[in-house]
């Protein structure tokens, strides 16, 4: 996630964007670790529990909003794990596969929603799709170990 975008989107909010760059340095690290595709230092490991158990908590945005981002945190997981499955099923299951790798996208429009209203969210939230799901399908399916 580029940070200058971010804080356009969140209104410029630091909190929302850290909050935002630390669930999305979490999950890539761990999305690395089970692809294997890419290599993970101990330091990116350890960056990303330290985010996940130290920053995230604190983070002011995270506590005032909880529960509007918690049920889409756990939903993000749920789509991920659901997307690993799917990327070994069928040409239709690996195109369900690739929208649901890119969950977070829900997280940072709401989030643009909590800063900016909900006017705002919606102006934001194409741009906002466009820039987290820039993978083109035929590179997604390229780098598939199983398609």
């Amino acid at each position: 996630m580029e940070h200058d975008r971010l804080m356009e989107w969140l209104r410029g909010d630091e909190s929302a964007v850290r909050f935002i760059e630390d669930v999305a340095y979490v999950t890539q690290v761990w999305d690395d670790l089970i692809d294997g595709d890419k290599p993970v230092t101990p330091e990116q490991i350890n960056g990303a529990f330290e985010r996940l158990f130290i920053s995230v908590p604190r983070s002011s945005f995270y506590r005032a909003y909880f529960a509007e981002v918690q049920p889409l945190i756990e939903q993000m997981i749920v789509d991920w794990h659901t997307a690993n499955t799917l990327e070994r099923g069928s040409e239709q299951d690996r195109m369900a596969s690739w929208m649901l790798r890119d969950s977070l996208t829900a997280v940072v429009i709401r989030a643009a929603i909590l800063v900016g209203g909900y006017a705002w969210g919606l102006e934001c939230a194409p741009e906002i799709r466009r820039f987290v799901h820039d993978e083109p399908f035929d590179d997604y399916l390229g780098g598939l170990s199983h398609g």
